[in-house]
């Protein structure tokens, strides 16, 4: 039976996408609020372009559907688009703070309980939860005073990914052209002896 191997690595679009995954990584790692705020930016575009799509249609079709319904529809898309970008614009950097502040309260009050709690569990576990709430703590403390830090993890994970695939297309390419040099060795040698054998016949 005719052993099937599985690649994975050793194909041109895994190397492209590592190297695509890697920049991206860079990116929200070093600027999270511009790709944040790009995102942002492309949602509410896109929630304008729906609006103006929708009044467009009602226009196309209002003589067979004289419903306006869809004239409001299209005008809430287009006022929901037009202030999710001037909100991310003029008031980014204060709803940044009071979404990540909220976020490291809610969490220093969790660690605050959980160390408590500590104290009433078995001797045996009592180490486990103090670590547990010692981290949690130590994560709210950092969140408070960090900037954007879950993106920054984020394209941090991305970043050590695209490099471990990155090594292993490398280390699997290396291992294809290995078998491939053996395989053309072995060709040579097979038919140098075909032809020795040839001779003393």
């Amino acid at each position: 039976m005719k052993k099937i191997e599985v690649k994975t690595y050793n194909m041109g679009e895994s190397l492209f996408n590592a190297i695509l995954f890697f920049i991206l990584g860079i990116i929200l790692f070093t600027n999270p609020n511009g790709v944040v705020k790009f995102v942002i930016y492309i949602l509410g575009a896109f929630s304008i372009l729906i609006g103006i799509f929708k009044l467009l249609v009602y226009y196309q079709t209002a003589q067979f559907n004289p419903n306006k319904k869809e004239i409001v529809n299209g005008m809430i898309y287009m006022l929901i688009g037009m202030i999710t970008i001037i909100c991310s614009i003029v008031f980014f950097d204060a709803i940044e703070t009071v979404l990540r502040l909220t976020v490291s309260i809610f969490l220093l009050y969790v660690g605050i309980n959980r160390l408590i709690n500590t104290f009433k569990q078995p001797k045996g576990e009592k180490i486990i939860y103090f670590v547990n709430a010692l981290l949690i703590i130590a994560l709210s403390i950092s969140l408070a005073f960090i900037q954007n830090l879950p993106f920054r993890i984020v394209g941090l994970f991305i970043i050590v990914y695209s490099i471990i695939e990155i090594i292993g297309f490398i280390l699997c390419k290396r291992k294809s052209n290995i078998k491939e040099s053996i395989k053309e060795a072995t060709v040579i040698l097979e038919k140098e002896t075909t032809e020795e054998k040839k001779l003393l016949k």
